[in-house]
């Protein structure tokens, strides 16, 4: 890997789907990539603030790559929304089943006062 610093680069998680970025890389360790977020703002390229990333974490691709920050993006997007609908199904499914669970083994209730009275006079 050439040293030729600063220089662009985009950074993708190694995760299962994790995050992409475009840096501006400074600084190329043994074990980190130190760098400068990049963003754009109303078409314009804007450094944000330094980071380091682990190398045993990133795929690092030369240059700018919004494209496929845009694509993790959007695919980490539909998996949230996937995500959440998943568990909202799933938490529905275990209430129906408590409902019916409850249909046939109803829970004890507790006895009135008026009982309690009543059997205390029928004992005396």
């Amino acid at each position: 890997m050439t040293k030729n610093l600063p220089r662009d680069v985009t950074l993708i998680s190694k995760r299962a789907l994790g995050t992409a970025s475009v840096i501006r890389l400074t600084s190329d360790g043994r074990r980190y990539y130190h760098g400068e977020s990049l963003h754009r703002v109303d078409g314009q390229i804007e450094a944000g603030s330094s980071w380091q990333y682990e190398k045993a974490n990133y795929l690092l691709i030369e240059g700018q790559r919004w494209d496929l920050v845009e694509k993790v993006r959007k695919s980490l997007a539909e998996y949230r929304t996937a995500r959440k609908q998943h568990d909202h199904d799933r938490e529905r499914a275990k209430w129906r089943l408590l409902d019916e669970w409850d249909e046939v083994h109803p829970s004890p209730s507790l006895p009135k006062v008026e009982e309690i009275i009543k059997e205390e006079k029928n004992e005396i």
